[in-house]
């Protein structure tokens, strides 16, 4: 089988592709991974990171493929336009972009992509991760347009286990996989408190704290940082300084400012209003994958915000957290502006224990993120608005569907079910770490090991390929 590959481009990983490849089970006709010392692959994702197509490559794709690649950009939605556009917006090129830019670089992809996809003889495409980057939606979408079946790979925050798709819209669903039962599934962690490796270390500016902890002097200084009208006089009074001497204000130092004039301490508000339901919306970190290919078309947490806001009832209120790790990138003056006119939505920054706001809230919302899965193993509701991996689960209200409010606050989650429907969808994913970053979460983790697993998941997908694929199984050496 003549396979085209997207990723896959870390040490274990790359052993067992060349497994298959040596076994002559499948011949890598085309390869985008990140060149390796001792390994150059057909396109550099390191170059596209930066902008740096090599467009001189580009094939031209037949002219039956041409004509395919006309309609599909004539019948591409609003939604997927801007899903394209916003995940080239994580890429400093993409800033630079107009919207003129992006149809024309959308359509060069797919021709590129179509044809070498065309020229190479692929027969399928298997990637490593949900397209998120910009390019790989368009290689995605390329692979569609020839008609190719496609695997897309997901790992998760869950120890050696990941998850798959063949079609986007899928994912969360699952309905196009076949469960197969391999490793059974770990107990469901109880309570709130999980330490993700992936939010150790944080800097020191972001550790949280109780204000009401602090000595008075301090408390008196953050009660000025955190009040709106002097901030915006020494902002004024900043700019002005910078016009006479010709600096301007960084956007980092401006994202700061935003978070302390538009902040409220979560401890002083929480004991004021005792009485009134809470929801809790931990935002996620922008740009990623969660919120610009898994958010569906709330990629825009704001809009997810809007439309909240518009159907709780008027006396409760949505507490919204900032992420830890979030920069200024994506929290222009613009957001903070909108924010702002948000109604019933009370943003306290980075300050506040997000086990704590869990406790006290009615339900979470999110649009895919982490929160939803510690909040259901604690026995909480919550409101999804995308398609995260634990969609499925008893718990989980998803947005589209039009949950009622009631239901979300009253209706509680039965143990037993959980984990019966946790191990079903636990053999819905496979075993095995398809991103090394992850790897922190297992830890008998083994290369040679996951190695042999990715192999037999590999060999599970060329089944697949020949079943689902048009062309003829070729095997070559």
């Amino acid at each position: 089988m003549r396979i085209a590959i997207y990723g896959f481009h870390q040490n274990s990983l790359i052993a067992a592709v060349d497994s298959l490849q040596e076994s002559g089970a499948w011949h890598v006709v085309y390869w985008v991974g990140a060149d390796q010392p001792d390994r150059q692959f057909d396109e550099n994702i390191i170059q596209w990171h930066l902008g740096n197509l090599n467009w001189e490559s580009s094939y031209t794709a037949s002219a039956a493929l041409a004509h395919r690649i006309e309609t599909f950009i004539t019948a591409l939605s609003r939604d997927h336009w801007e899903q394209f556009q916003d995940q080239l917006l994580r890429h400093p090129f993409g800033l630079e972009l107009t919207d003129g830019d992006v149809s024309k670089f959308l359509y060069r992809l797919l021709h590129k992509f179509v044809g070498q996809l065309e020229k190479s003889g692929a027969q399928a495409l298997l990637t490593q991760n949900l397209p998120h980057q910009g390019f790989d939606l368009a290689l995605y979408w390329a692979a569609k347009i020839s008609e190719l079946p496609v695997t897309l790979c997901y790992q998760t925050i869950l120890p050696n286990r990941f998850f798959f798709c063949h079609e986007l819209s899928d994912f969360g669903w699952f309905r196009q996989i076949q469960t197969r039962a391999t490793t059974p599934a770990p107990p469901l962690p109880d309570g709130f408190e999980k330490q993700w490796f992936y939010m150790q270390d944080l800097p020191s500016d972001h550790v949280l704290h109780n204000p009401q902890q602090l000595p008075a002097w301090k408390q008196t200084w953050r009660d000025f940082k955190l009040n709106w009208k002097a901030w915006k006089q020494f902002i004024g009074w900043y700019r002005w300084i910078g016009k006479q001497h010709g600096f301007n204000v960084e956007p980092s130092e401006h994202y700061h400012w935003n978070l302390r004039r538009h902040a409220v301490s979560w401890s002083v508000w929480a004991e004021k209003n005792q009485a009134c339901p809470v929801v809790y919306f931990p935002l996620h970190l922008q740009p990623e994958l969660t919120s610009s290919t898994l958010g569906d078309q709330y990629r825009d947490q704001l809009r997810a915000l809007q439309a909240l806001s518009d159907w709780i009832p008027k006396d409760a209120r949505i507490v919204i957290k900032e992420n830890p790790k979030q920069t200024h990138r994506y929290r222009d003056q613009s957001f903070f502006d909108q924010l702002r006119k948000i109604k019933r939505a009370v943003f306290i920054g980075k300050i506040g224990n997000t086990h704590e706001i869990m406790r006290r809230a009615t339900f979470v919302a999110t649009l895919s993120g982490t929160v939803g899965w510690e909040a259901i193993n604690a026995g909480k509701n919550v409101l999804v608005f995308g398609r995260p991996w634990y969609l499925t689960l008893p718990g989980v209200y998803y947005w589209p569907q039009q949950p009622n409010w009631n239901q979300l606050c009253k209706q509680s989650i039965e143990r037993t079910g959980l984990e019966q429907a946790f191990r079903i969808l636990w053999d819905y994913g496979r075993p095995g770490i398809v991103d090394l970053n992850y790897a922190a979460a297992t830890p008998e983790f083994s290369g040679e090991n996951n190695r042999q697993l990715l192999t037999e998941f590999f060999e599970e997908q060329i089944e697949y390929f020949m079943a689902a694929g048009k062309g003829r199984y070729i095997i070559e050496k």
